[in-house]
């Protein structure tokens, strides 16, 4: 593994001294942080050159994406070579951990803050004009920032419990790390084997599957002119499974409220924080596809109408259903195609603290970069 890592590391040096050496070498988690990454980057002209993990595995040693790859790197990283990974819950941890501390004292390493690219492909205020974007149609029949600001203020007490399991989880994990690499000294294996059964850390409440699922928006949604979601059966569900949970002290959820409340979570904003999958899949494309059902289907009707008095439109009609229908990428609906591709989070909070990072980064890099 060693070695393996060691001729990735060599090949990106190489990779710069061969082409220009004021073109950074970016390190990504995956084919779809490219786009992003490289948009931000450009917005600053800092020249890049972006490598996803994706492009490192090597099947004999086992190694694979995502962000553990990428930060195997964390030690290597440097002016010419960065690192961009997803937060996950280390920002919001905020250097409780070896790894949270990792990624928020490293300068060459930046994180999306939020808890993914995801997430930013949900920011509330960019997703009318995705269906725009989709249907040709500016009526305002949804309104997008008050759902979600609803929705998250319905989710926040307990993601705040089950990131608050998450955490106490993580800092167990680590403590286990230490012990175990001391009894392995200390023990035989079948007294090793016996003392992991017996101290090995478990989720009490596991953050990506239960709080995923509860946090689910129903399935069928309808979508009326007024745009409204009746969230009743959402709020008595996770009532539900808040109850069924052990209690948390309230100064220490009070203590933790404020924590996160310095780092930009607020009950409106919670779903920006969430694991994004799960805002992506199970909640925006519920109720966003309906959306564009709605609206499309007003657009037709428009058409029908107008071609009644005028072949052109009939045309015009005919044009707008082969772009609707057949814009796809993988069974994706034109709207879904929109929101994987869109960039309408710029004024996004959190898109600010990146663009910080990279700004400060800039600094450095600009006197190489003149130097060379």
């Amino acid at each position: 593994m060693t070695n393996l890592l060691d001729n990735i590391g060599n090949g990106f040096q190489r990779r710069n001294f061969l082409q220009d050496r004021n073109i950074v070498t970016v390190y990504v988690e995956n084919e779809d942080d490219v786009p992003f990454w490289k948009h931000i980057f450009d917005q600053f002209k800092i020249p890049t050159g972006i490598t996803p993990s994706t492009h490192e595995r090597d099947e004999e040693s086992g190694l694979t994406r995502g962000k553990q790859n990428v930060l195997r790197f964390a030690n290597q990283a440097n002016k010419d070579f960065v690192l961009c990974v997803d937060s996950d819950y280390d920002y919001l941890l905020d250097g409780a951990t070896e790894l949270s501390r990792e990624i928020k004292e490293n300068p060459f390493v930046f994180q999306t803050y939020t808890y993914s690219i995801e997430n930013y492909k949900c920011f509330a205020e960019g997703l009318h004009q995705v269906v725009v974007e989709a249907t040709l149609n500016d009526q305002q029949v949804f309104d997008f920032v008050a759902f979600m600001e609803r929705y998250s203020e319905i989710v926040y007490e307990l993601f705040l419990y089950s990131f608050y399991y998450k955490k106490q989880h993580l800092l167990e994990a680590e403590e286990y790390q230490r012990e175990y690499q001391i009894k392995q000294t200390q023990l035989s294996q079948a007294e090793l084997k016996r003392w992991q059964e017996a101290n090995s850390p478990r989720e009490l409440f596991e953050i990506k599957e239960d709080f995923g699922k509860t946090i689910s928006i129903p399935t069928q949604v309808d979508i009326h002119g007024a745009g409204t979601l009746d969230l009743t059966k959402l709020r008595q569900v996770i009532t539900e499974r808040l109850a069924a949970l052990p209690k948390i002290e309230d100064t220490i959820l009070d203590s933790l409220k404020r924590e996160l409340a310095e780092l930009g979570l607020e009950p409106r904003n919670t779903y920006l924080f969430v694991r994004g999958h799960n805002i992506y899949d199970n909640v925006v494309r519920m109720f966003i596809n309906r959306v564009f059902d709605y609206l499309k289907d007003q657009k037709f009707d428009e058409y029908n109408e107008l071609a009644k008095t005028n072949a052109e439109f009939g045309t015009k009609r005919n044009e707008y259903k082969k772009f609707v229908f057949t814009v796809k990428r993988d069974e994706m609906t034109c709207v879904e195609r929109i929101l994987h591709t869109h960039k309408n989070y710029q004024s996004c909070p959190l898109m600010q603290k990146i663009k910080d990072d990279v700004r400060k980064y800039k600094v450095q890099w600009r006197s190489t970069a003149t130097a060379s």
